[in-house]
């Protein structure tokens, strides 16, 4: 049981967490009083500008994921509280809110990066500007970076196994 308070709080933390990002930073972000900061966090990677400029506009993005992901969390600990073999009320409903968002979140992630579209997603100051592909296209050089773009998408693959992989090695299920 020990386990399960531990679970419990590092739950609570992460969601009021997630909870300020959605709450306080997303509206900021979407209304651009960020932008500066934005700007300035994105200085240092070492992406190129095109794709940098899409990995801003998937903030909105990135925060409701993290909250959805928090929901899968709950799903779980909701689970082993009530030590259900059958997937029923509350852990039934969390864990379908939180799959869906998950399973959409890649797809999305990529049109609004590599497309921008589509465009209520993006906030509307980054909708004006150009998604990757069509940057790169319009440099002549969508061609020879192929395997940029492939390395980029391996990344993305990568980091949805790792959070897959942290969804099962900390599920607090016995």
């Amino acid at each position: 049981m020990n386990e399960m308070v531990m679970y419990s709080a590092i739950l609570f933390l992460a969601l009021v967490a997630g909870a300020y990002l959605v709450i306080y930073q997303l509206p900021r972000h979407w209304d651009g009083r960020l932008r500066e900061k934005e700007q300035m966090a994105w200085e240092f990677f070492p992406y190129s500008d095109e794709f940098k400029s899409g990995m801003k506009r998937i903030v909105p993005i990135s925060m409701l994921g993290v909250l959805f992901l928090l929901f899968g969390g709950m799903a779980g600990v909701v689970a082993a509280l009530t030590q259900s073999k059958e997937p029923t009320g509350l852990f039934l409903v969390l864990a379908i809110l939180s799959a869906i968002p998950l399973v959409l979140f890649l797809p999305l992630a990529y049109l609004v990066v590599y497309r921008n579209r589509p465009k209520f997603l993006v906030a509307p100051h980054y909708r004006d500007e150009k998604g990757v592909v069509q940057v790169r296209r319009e440099q002549g050089r969508l061609g020879r970076s192929r395997l940029r773009t492939f390395v980029e998408v391996v990344i993305w693959l990568a980091v949805a196994a790792g959070i897959a992989a942290l969804i099962v090695l900390f599920n607090p299920r016995p």
